[in-house]
C-alpha cells in the first residue's frame, strides 16, 4: 500500500501477510478474546470504575452491526459508545495487531504516525484501557487521564507479573 504523508514525502506501510478467510476468521477471534480477558482481568481491579463485563461489551465493528453505530472510523483503532457500554474495535486492528500508542500526556502528538507504535497483546491492553477509561467520564479530559493512567498501569503490571499469561479464562467469561 503506498501513501503520501502531509509533506508530499512517499511512504508505505507494510500490510499483514495475506491471510486466507479462515486464517483472518481466527485471528480475529483470538484478538477479541485476548482483548476481552484484558478487560475482565481490569474489571478485577476496578470493579466500580469498568461498566459490567459481557460477551458484547468488546465487540468488533461492522457498519451493518446496530451494536456500533459509528459509521465512519477511519482514523480510529477503537471507540467507546455509551449507549449501551460496549468498546467496538476496526477488524484491521483485530487482524494486524498494531495500533499507536496513546498519549495523555500535555504537548503529546495527537497524530498517530508521530506516535510510538505498539504490537501484540500490549497494544490491545493499551487500546482496552483507553476505550474503558471513558466509562462515566467526558472526552480525554482530567478525570479520563487520571483513570487511563491507573488502568495502563494495572496492565503494565499484569503482562511483567505475568498474571496475564496464567490466568485461565472459564467458559462462562470469569478470570480463575
Amino acid at each position: 500500500m503506498l501513501t503520501f504523508d502531509k509533506s508530499g514525502k512517499r511512504k508505505t506501510f507494510k500490510r499483514v501477510e495475506s491471510l486466507s478467510k479462515d486464517q483472518r476468521e481466527v485471528r480475529i477471534i483470538e484478538s477479541l478474546n485476548t482483548c476481552r480477558k484484558i478487560g475482565r482481568l481490569l474489571k478485577d481491579k476496578f470493579p466500580n470504575e469498568i461498566m459490567k463485563l459481557t460477551e458484547n461489551s468488546i465487540i468488533m465493528h461492522d457498519r451493518k452491526d446496530r451494536r456500533c453505530t459509528n459509521r465512519t472510523l477511519n482514523r480510529y483503532y477503537a471507540y467507546y459508545q455509551n449507549r449501551g457500554q460496549r468498546v467496538c474495535l476496526l477488524e484491521r486492528v483485530l487482524v494486524n495487531r498494531k495500533m499507536a500508542r496513546t498519549c495523555p500526556e500535555p504537548g503529546c502528538l495527537t497524530s498517530a504516525e508521530h506516535r510510538p507504535r505498539l504490537e501484540g497483546n500490549f497494544a490491545f491492553g493499551d487500546c482496552i484501557a483507553h476505550e474503558l477509561s471513558h466509562h462515566n467520564t467526558t472526552g480525554h479530559a482530567k478525570a479520563w487521564k487520571l483513570k487511563y493512567i491507573r488502568m495502563i498501569q494495572e496492565v503494565a503490571l499484569l503482562f511483567i507479573s505475568g498474571k496475564f499469561y496464567k490466568s485461565v479464562t472459564t467458559e462462562g467469561g470469569e478470570s480463575v
